[in-house]
This record gives structure tokens, sequence and C-alpha cells, in this order.
């Protein structure tokens, strides 16, 4: 194991114990303490398992393939149920702001969304660092238009900081290549809410197309407006969150008010038991929820475990690494306004990523030990050469 991943593990490790340690200590229920934790736990074993599986060919190989068919399935079964064909279990609603129903476009956010979306940025990392993005279209096809159907301004937050890392690592020849895509993304966006509208109104599936830009146009890029942001009921919701975490953060900044601690009263305007119960603990800023409950401890910690390995993979001489480390730094900043660590899938995801990263650094030390079975350590030319299209 590298002195990175031990840090790493270290700093979770230390977060959850000082977490659980406090809430004990105020009596919190232990059903609420096992109900904060439980999650970050989920993330620390992902991390492992992660780190693990990238280090063995056959079963990175046998996981890249898992993953690639559950995108496309994933990717199929969403376009049909947005096209009225079926309904998918998991959360469902108008893409748009303003419309309620009737024949707007709907949304969907499923179990494979935010995966969907590590996908989408580690793809782009690869286009700009590797220069080579056509070639992974299995892998980004099925991503975007899961993405895209999803309808959501965190995404385009992930992507922004996914661009942004990338462009910060790839080297000045990428420069052309950056111009170039910029201009394309222009021109795709110019003939995808201009062009093709009109042009298909008369065809089936004119009206399904346009509904699918009118919400996309109204929820995604109106949305960006901090006016419309401002009579968002969810946005008005999260930042209420906040303000009672800064508020239990204030009264204890050191170390918090410890796992189980019900940072809000509960939200009588609405029903049911989410709101009523789980409202109280669960936030959707992770880094707010952060620090109420472990306070700077808990943020040092997490700064810690995440930022060390992202600035490492960063840094890395393998564009493999950097690619993931791009992904990671998109989950992070995400993590500001959807709880990817607090949530099932988001944890796998968030977790999975920090072992991409942790297990393909490449160690200066002897491999890791799993069990009886030692798993060779990557070194860096054999890191370089992981190819997500080869898997």
């Amino acid at each position: 194991m590298t002195r990175t991943a031990r840090i790493s593990l270290a700093s979770l490790t230390l977060w959850l114990f000082a977490g659980t340690l406090i809430g004990l200590f105020l009596a919190y229920p232990t059903s609420k303490i096992i109900g904060d934790i439980r999650y970050p736990l989920e993330l620390t074993v992902a991390v492992v398992v992660a780190a693990a599986v990238v280090q063995d060919s056959r079963c990175l190989r046998a996981t890249a393939v898992t993953l690639r068919l559950s995108l496309w399935v994933s990717a199929l079964l969403t376009l049909s149920a947005s096209a009225g064909l079926l309904v998918l279990s998991g959360r469902s609603e108008a893409a748009s702001l303003i419309s309620d129903g009737g024949g707007a476009a709907q949304r969907f956010l499923t179990s494979a969304t935010f995966f969907a979306l590590a996908t989408v940025c580690f793809c782009l990392a690869r286009a700009l660092v590797l220069k080579r993005g056509l070639d992974s279209w299995s892998w980004w096809l099925p991503g975007i238009l899961i993405v895209l159907l999803a309808f959501s301004r965190n995404h385009v937050l992930a992507v922004g900081v996914a661009l942004t890392l990338a462009i910060c690592v790839a080297s000045w020849a990428t420069l052309p290549r950056i111009l170039i895509a910029a201009l394309a993304s222009v021109s795709l966006y110019w003939v995808m809410f201009i062009v093709l509208p009109p042009t298909i109104d008369d065809l089936p599936i004119g009206n399904w197309y346009a509904a699918q830009i009118g919400g996309y146009a109204d929820r995604v890029i109106e949305g960006l407006n901090p006016s419309v942001r401002s009579a968002d009921p969810s946005a008005r919701y999260r930042t209420s969150e906040i303000v009672y975490l800064g508020r239990a953060f204030s009264d204890s900044i050191f170390v918090g008010h410890g796992f189980g601690f019900p940072y809000q009263p509960p939200v009588l305007s609405k029903s049911g038991d989410f709101w009523l119960d789980r409202a109280r603990y669960y936030s959707h800023n992770f880094y707010w929820w952060t620090a109420a409950k472990t306070g700077l401890l808990g943020l040092t910690t997490i700064a810690v475990a995440f930022g060390w390995p992202m600035v490492r993979g960063l840094r890395s001489t393998s564009s493999t690494v950097r690619c993931g480390a791009v992904a990671l730094g998109a989950a992070l900043a995400v993590s500001y306004l959807a709880p990817l660590p607090l949530d099932t899938p988001g944890t796998l995801v968030v977790g999975g990523l920090l072992g991409l990263v942790l297990g393909w650094i490449p160690a200066k030390t002897q491999p890791i030990t799993i069990g009886l079975e030692r798993l060779p350590h990557p070194t860096s030319p054999s890191t370089e050469s992981v190819d997500v299209d080869k898997l």
C-alpha cells in the first residue's frame, strides 16, 4: 500500500471514529448515529475495494465490462422511459421549473446517474490529456444520454470543473484541440437548440425532442440565472439547510456535534417520513454537513483524505491517473450541491474514484496484500498503458 493510500485511509478512519465517539458521548440515539455513519463507512469500504480492483488486470477488465454494460442498459431504459414506453424506479419529475406535467419533458435521476456523470468527466479528461476521445464512444455515449436526461444543473458544474482541471493538467500541445472542441460545442449547441427543433417538428419524434430541448433550456440553462434559482423551492430549501448547518458549526467549531446530531427541526411544510425524520440529519451539502457534525477536525481529515490523493493524481506523470483525478475533482465539486458521499450510490462513485486514484498512483514500496493473495501494484509504465477501450 502506498504512503498516500495509508494517509487517505487513516484520515477517513479518524473522521469516522471522531464523529462516532462524539455522538456516543453526547448520548444521541444509536440508530441516528448509525444512520449518519452508514454512508461514510460505505464510502470507505468502496475506496478499499476499488483500490484493490484496479491493481488486478483480470478483475479490472471484468469490472469494466460489467460497468460498461450497465451504462448501456441504463441509457436504453432511461431513453425508453423518457419516450413513455416504460416506468423506471427512482426519482422522476417534470424537467421544467415552470411546467408541472402534461407534455413537458421528464427528468430521471436513477442509480446510474452519478456513475454516468463520472464516466463523462473521465472521458472528457481523456480526450484532452490523452488526445483520444472518439475511440471511447462506448463509454461516453451512454453516459451523455443518462446525464442529459437527468436535466441537472449540478452536472454543468461537474463538467465545468472537469474541463478546467483537464486543461490545467494537459500539455500546451492540446490547445488547438481545446479550441476546436470549443468551436464544435458551440456549433453543436446551435444545431441542437436552433436548427433541429423546427426541422423535425413534423416527424413523430419532433414533439418529444422539442419537449426535451425546452425542458433543458428552462431547467438547466435558465436555471443558472440567480433570479430563477431564488424562486426555485429546491434551491431555497438547500439554502435554508446551510443556514442551520452554519449555526450548528458556529456552536462547536473544532469538533462539531458528532454523528447523530439533528441540526434542523422537522420540515413540517412537507409530507412524508423523510421530511419529518431523516431531513433533520441529512443535508444536500456534504461539506457543511461535515462541518456541523465533526467541525474543523472533520473538514481537515476530509481535505487530507480526498485532496492529497487528488493533487498527487493531477501531478502524476501517468495520464490515466490524471484523468482519474480530474473525475474525482468533479465529483468533489458536485458534493457541495449534491451529497454524493451521503447516499447510495453516490458513496460508491466517490469512493470508487478515490480508490482508483489511490490504486493507480505508483508505489515506492512492496505490492499491497489482500488476504493471502499478493496483487502486483502497477508501476508508472504499466499504469500508463491502462486503456478504457481495451477493458
